[in-house]
């Protein structure tokens, strides 16, 4: 070859659009749910953020709190948006993904409120409103497997007993 040649190097970036991630410590809860909302979003440049958290609120926060102060199932979704070079809007939906639950009502009906020694057998009805987890503690320091339970004193007394209801999750 003969003649004059030159030649020029440069570099350059393409810049992939951001991916919306996130996730939560726990997804389910008797109201009021208090919801730590983890973004795990990635970008190469700075990013803004819309959380929708599907009850009607909305933050721009990274990694925001909320509570769901009302029962339901809510959908949520975080729009990720960078703001230099390219700008690119990416949102990330999770369909159902938080459940506020509402709170059990404990209900528990004794056979009798009062029985004599000669006769001590009771016997404990679970009149809860909802299917959850039951807890019966009969008073005498023993608990019972069940809610529906009958069970005999040993001693003469005044004794409490108790249930509790919860939701697993």
């Amino acid at each position: 070859m003969s003649g004059c040649q030159e030649e020029y190097t440069d570099s350059l970036f393409v810049y992939p659009e951001p991916i919306p991630r996130f996730s939560v410590e726990k997804r389910s809860g008797c109201v009021p749910v208090k919801v730590s909302f983890n973004n795990e979003s990635v970008a190469w440049t700075d990013m803004e953020y819309l959380w929708d958290f599907g009850d009607g609120d909305t933050s721009s926060a990274e990694s925001p709190v909320h509570i769901y102060p009302k029962p339901g199932i809510y959908n949520v979704s975080l729009v990720t948006t960078t703001n230099e070079v390219c700008n690119a809007s990416i949102s990330a939906l999770k369909i159902g993904y938080i459940r506020a639950n509402e709170i059990p009502k404990a209900r528990l009906l004794v056979s009798r409120p009062q029985a004599s020694i000669l006769d001590p057998v009771i016997t404990f009805f679970d009149r809860s409103s909802e299917k959850t987890i039951c807890r019966l503690d009969l008073g005498d320091g023993l608990k019972a497997p069940t809610c529906n339970f009958t069970h005999t004193y040993k001693e003469a007394g005044k004794y409490t007993g108790r249930t509790g209801r919860h939701r697993s999750g």
